[in-house]
């Protein structure tokens, strides 16, 4: 039997200071409530185009999938934040 590795919530997608922002959360195993977070920043260019300007994964693990996704969302707008 192959279990898989983990499992993707929804990602949570917000506009900051002209970039957009987000996080979602990855189930560590199969099972367990044990989450880390992904985030990404883009920016929308006048052509409309969306532009992925870094990504991130890190690796704190939280007991719950808000948790890790709140804590996705800080990081991408600390980022945003030392940029600005």
């Amino acid at each position: 039997m192959i279990l898989k590795y983990f499992q993707v919530s929804l990602e949570r997608m917000e506009p900051y200071k002209g970039y957009w922002v987000s996080s979602f959360a990855l189930l560590t195993y199969s099972y367990g409530n044990e989450w880390y977070a992904r985030g990404s920043i883009s920016r929308v260019e006048p052509s409309g185009r969306t532009v992925q300007v870094t990504r991130f994964e890190p690796t704190q693990i939280f007991i719950g999938k808000e948790a890790a996704e709140a804590h996705g969302l800080e990081l991408a707008k600390a980022w945003v934040d030392e940029r600005s």
